[in-house]
């Protein structure tokens, strides 16, 4: 009966290290998430909610169910500040990559994420932007997606046969002149 207790704790100490080293690994370093905060006065302030937060993306369809007729439907879900928001227009997401933020809205509230370093901005946007265009049109975000909405307007938006906007190098338009 004694090894039964001293097998328990063990076992139960185990485990609190195994959720500690998976509470790690989920959040990167530095990312910061914080909140819009306006007090009854009418001042308002930005608010620290983690400086650990670990913004995922989930199906909430599911993986692969339904014999993969289901569509996914990606979330967007932080839980240092209970977010968990669709991934759509309705996000009202605005990036600015030379402070490496992005602040969006979810279920009524204004919040901000703040990354340490461009890989980690850089890599956020590019999952957010795939899974709204795949919430938003109902296809991957790949050629054949893009093909399928954007048509023959799609050299407009990826250049060089797919490459995202962020990717691609930036071109010029010829100015236009107006007739007098």
């Amino acid at each position: 009966m004694g090894n039964t207790t001293s097998t328990d704790a063990l076992q139960e100490a185990v485990d609190e290290v195994e959720q500690q080293q998976a509470g790690e690994a989920q959040a990167p370093p530095g990312i910061k998430l914080y909140e819009f905060v306006r007090a009854a006065s009418g001042a308002a302030s930005w608010s620290l909610l983690s400086g650990h937060a670990a913004p995922t993306f989930y199906d909430a369809n599911g993986e692969g169910g339904g014999g993969g007729r289901s569509k996914p439907e990606w979330m967007l879900e932080i839980d240092a500040g209970d977010v968990d928001a669709r991934a759509d227009e309705a996000l009202q997401y605005v990036a600015d990559r030379g402070a490496r933020r992005v602040t969006f809205a979810a279920g009524g509230r204004l919040f901000a994420l703040r990354f340490p370093d461009d890989a980690g901005f850089g890599g956020f946007m590019e999952d957010l932007e795939s899974k709204v265009f795949t919430n938003t049109y109902g296809f991957e975000d790949d050629d054949a997606g893009r093909d399928k909405v954007l048509g023959d307007f799609r050299d407009m938006f990826f250049k060089g046969g797919g490459e995202h906007p962020r990717q691609a190098t930036q071109r010029t338009l010829p100015l236009m002149r107006s007739r007098a």
